[in-house]
């Protein structure tokens, strides 16, 4: 828990990679919105938990900051397409030549807004395209090029002062004092599942969808798309990240929600004498953010080792 407020009934989580938010037919315990009910003691028929994503679906393999609502009218509140909240994500994506790097310096330095038009038909992975597709049939006789869902985003940070990207040594080799192939061995694995198209770089990026509507695989689309998959998302090209404990292992994916803003509401009374929440009218900004992930330290211990003397 990051943050609670009872008296508007909002509550803002740091959900972990690999759990859903709301329950499911086969999973009706081990979900977001359960696991805070239960945690808080909340009954279900009096206060129902609404994990409050709008305006972009968490996936399970995503970690970070997630919104859940306690009461119905701060559900409705942001629920409002004029209130969603803005969200920002940190993703840690596979670079295979400086030029890309380039290219992703430049979408941040420029605030660039990037646009890809997305198939919403196709399989995963799903197609992204820089350019709307014209006279397109998704499998019809009927041209439904207008159909094409627009996806926007931008880069908002590249790296950072002390580090712009790492090189990774992707490979069977076993030298763990050599900080590339450790750091390749850490993200994906001692069996080294590594990326469909390898990688030369990783890079530590945040990133703002600007689309309000969502989008199915919209972040890891468009970052492919830009020829830099997710670590860890194998359908997309990233390779695939094991990890484990207590005997058990499952895979994750480096991304995370990292930032959320929104404006806080306050209570009013409508004509009819219903209560409800507006914007407050200083327009109070709520702020969170995370500042590391799961893959920070690996980025951090890679650094370190560039920095020490090389005995010879």
């Amino acid at each position: 828990i990051v943050y609670e407020n009872p008296e508007l009934g909002y509550a803002v989580l740091n959900k972990p990679s690999g759990l859903p938010l709301h329950p499911t037919k086969s999973n009706h315990f081990e979900n977001v919105a359960h696991l805070y009910q239960d945690a808080k003691n909340i009954h279900p028929k009096k206060n129902k938990i609404h994990a409050s994503i709008a305006p972009h679906v968490t996936e399970t393999e995503k970690e970070g900051l997630v919104l859940v609502s306690t009461k119905h009218e701060f559900h409705s509140y942001i629920s409002n397409s004029t209130m969603t909240p803005t969200k920002v994500y940190r993703c840690l994506v596979c670079v295979n030549d400086d030029d890309t790097l380039d290219q992703m310096e430049r979408f941040q330095q420029t605030n660039a807004t990037i646009v890809h038009f997305e198939n919403p038909r196709s399989a995963a992975p799903k197609k992204f395209f820089r350019h709307k597709p014209k006279n397109h049939h998704h499998g019809g006789d009927k041209d439904d090029s207008d159909k094409w869902l627009k996806c926007e985003m931008k880069i908002t940070r590249v790296g950072d002062v002390a580090l712009r990207a790492a090189y990774v040594k992707c490979g069977k080799q076993s030298n763990a004092k050599d900080p590339e192939i450790a750091l390749a061995h850490r993200l994906w694995g001692p069996h080294q599942k590594i990326p469909e198209k390898g990688a030369k770089y990783v890079m530590d990026i945040d990133v703002e969808l600007i689309t309000k509507e969502w989008r199915p695989h919209q972040l890891r689309g468009q970052l492919a798309a830009l020829g830099c998959p997710i670590v860890g998302d194998e359908i997309y090209g990233g390779g695939v990240c094991e990890t484990g404990g207590h005997r058990h292992t499952w895979n994750r994916v480096a991304v995370q929600c990292c930032q959320l803003d929104f404006v806080e509401p306050e209570w009013s009374t409508s004509d009819e004498g219903k209560k409800m929440l507006v914007p407050s009218k200083d327009s109070k900004e709520c702020h969170f953010r995370l500042e590391s992930a799961w893959w920070t330290q690996y980025l951090l211990d890679y650094n370190m080792h560039l920095k020490q003397p090389t005995a010879y």
